[in-house]
């Protein structure tokens, strides 16, 4: 899998081959990735206001910032923001972590005029050609993603809607703008094999506005067909409904040379949750891509992700920066009295316009990468690779035991292996499970004598330590092999529960662990690659995630 993941492998336009993407050099290329979002359309809660909050699309932020600051400092306000927000120095970062492409988010303000006709606005395109060239020298592809539609395409606040209602749909005049805008995009950048795709509509119809399905339908045959008059080459994405989470919409292929897209939230990571996009990529033998995802914990990103790689599924992570939070790849620190700028916002007393300023200086200074907090337990996480811990439920695909009954969870049933609750724990969480709300450590994978089940990990170092965590009711002993070869052994006394260091791994940008039962049975709760234990995630358990 590493060689699909390769920055080596960013090389020509990328293409469609059954259901596979494959690169100028017909190499096969898995995309892992990182999103900007919050650079060029800004959303609420990714400034800490929390879920709800009025202020929760552009054009709400652009009367805040004039409220708060007067109408002289939000003129320049927002010019500083797409400067500092997103930067050659955010790029470098994102390159050398080991990520290969990044999705960028756009609004169609930052492109096209609000004004009667078609008018392009030439400073956006430049905002774009920066990054993408940023991008270029450092051999990331770049997938870009119209999150806001003119006149917005989801019916909620992340297409910066005006009545939460989708008016691209609706309104012809949008539809026109919004086709011409795609024309012009594809016209700019038809040539420029770094970009890697065309997401045509970020999460379009949720809930009720599903209703315009038929509509939706035909701006994809149009959308496609308007792009394909100027660029033959480029990957288009077509995303399902309801956040990307529904795939009604693909009642067709729209493009030989097209990705079905999907977001996963609140989702258990396991193969039932991808079982209907699987379906849908072998009816229409085109490629998948979980083209936005995140929000949860590091125990969550390592089990989904790796899974989704291993199904020959490209991810990208949601978000590379967001104002005060944990569980992105990156975080820039809210300024010394945000807390005021955050009660304005619920109806709170104006700071004033000076402290105002001052406050939002310091928020702008603050969101430069070279002053934001990087989170290596999640940027491990995501890739997999040390220091990671893996729970044993989190187990590779392929991997099948001699469990033959359905688990009481519903979790990972067909490959055959019996998962109970880690003892101490209790069902208070069922039947309502939100992985995203509960510890992921509740599960255990028990396996019996001559079950076998392997773990992979990348980018590995040389000496790096595995830790395994599990237990055993009589005595049991486990053989380790390490890419196949013999590598330890754990011996267990009978009702002994350990977290032992196996032995030290050599350096390989792929290992894979195997550990079979050779005698008596064992609960398997986590390996660790590194020496991280489960404390380096209790403060996660503490976050509510929005």
């Amino acid at each position: 899998m590493f060689e699909k993941l390769s920055p080596s492998r960013v090389d020509g336009f990328l293409r469609v081959d059954g259901r596979r993407l494959v690169n100028g050099r017909g190499e096969e290329f898995l995309p892992l990735g990182v999103a900007f979002g919050n650079w060029l359309l800004c959303e609420g809660n990714m400034w800490a206001f929390g879920e709800g909050n009025y202020y929760d699309r552009p054009w709400r932020f652009e009367a805040l910032i004039r409220e708060l600051c007067g109408k002289r400092y939000a003129e320049s306000f927002w010019d500083r923001f797409r400067e500092n927000f997103i930067s050659q120095a955010d790029v470098d970062a994102v390159a050398s972590l080991g990520f290969n492409s990044v999705r960028i988010p756009i609004h169609w303000r930052i492109l096209l005029e609000e004004e009667p006709g078609i008018r392009f606005i030439e400073e956006g395109f430049q905002l774009l050609d920066r990054c993408i060239d940023w991008c270029e020298a450092r051999n990331l592809y770049v997938f870009l993603d119209l999150h806001g539609a003119v006149g917005g395409q989801t019916g909620t606040h992340i297409d910066d809607s005006v009545h939460n209602s989708p008016r691209l749909f609706i309104d012809e005049d949008c539809r026109t703008k919004t086709l011409a805008l795609w024309q012009e995009l594809a016209r700019r950048y038809r040539d420029r094999w770094i970009v890697g795709g065309y997401d045509l509509l970020n999460e379009p119809l949720s809930g009720e506005h599903r209703r315009y399905m038929p509509q939706l339908i035909a701006f994809y045959q149009d959308c496609v067909a308007a792009i394909r008059e100027i660029d033959k080459r480029h990957l288009i994405i077509i995303e399902g409904t309801d956040g990307a989470s529904l795939p009604d919409v693909f009642v067709k292929k729209f493009d030989d040379n097209s990705v079905i897209s999907f977001h996963l939230y609140r989702k258990m990571p396991c193969e039932e949750s991808f079982a209907p996009w699987l379906a849908l990529s072998e009816r229409y033998n085109l490629p998948l891509w979980l083209g936005e995802t995140g929000r949860s914990r590091p125990e969550w990103f390592t089990a989904a992700y790796t899974m989704a790689l291993q199904l020959g599924i490209g991810v990208n992570f949601w978000p590379w920066k967001r104002t005060a939070w944990r569980v992105g790849a990156c975080s820039n620190p809210a300024p010394e009295g945000w807390e005021e700028i955050v009660a304005y916002t619920k109806g709170g007393p104006h700071p004033g316009y000076e402290k105002s300023q001052a406050i939002l200086d310091p928020f702008l200074e603050n969101m430069r990468y070279e002053n934001c907090e990087l989170h290596p337990e999640v940027v491990d996480a995501v890739l997999r690779r040390p220091s990671v811990r893996v729970p044993g439920i989190a187990f590779d695909v392929g991997c099948r035991g001699a469990y033959n009954k359905a688990n009481d969870f519903g979790f990972r049933v067909e490959p055959g292996y019996q998962i109970e609750l880690h003892p101490g724990r209790t069902l208070d969480w069922l039947p309502h499970m939100d992985i995203c709300e509960v510890a992921w450590d509740a599960l255990d994978l028990a396996l019996g004598e001559g079950e076998a089940v392997s773990y992979t990990a990348m980018d590995v170092p040389e000496g790096c330590p595995l830790f395994i965590e599990a237990e055993a009711q009589e005595d049991t002993q486990i053989q380790i092999l390490q890419n196949g070869v013999p590598f330890s052994t754990l011996t267990l006394r009978s009702g002994a529960s350990c977290r032992k260091n196996v032995g030290l791994l050599p350096a390989a940008p792929e290992i894979q662990i195997t550990l079979t039962v050779i005698k008596g049975d064992t609960k398997l709760h986590a390996l660790s690659f590194g020496d991280i234990t489960e404390s380096h995630y209790d403060s996660f358990l503490e976050i509510r995630i929005p």
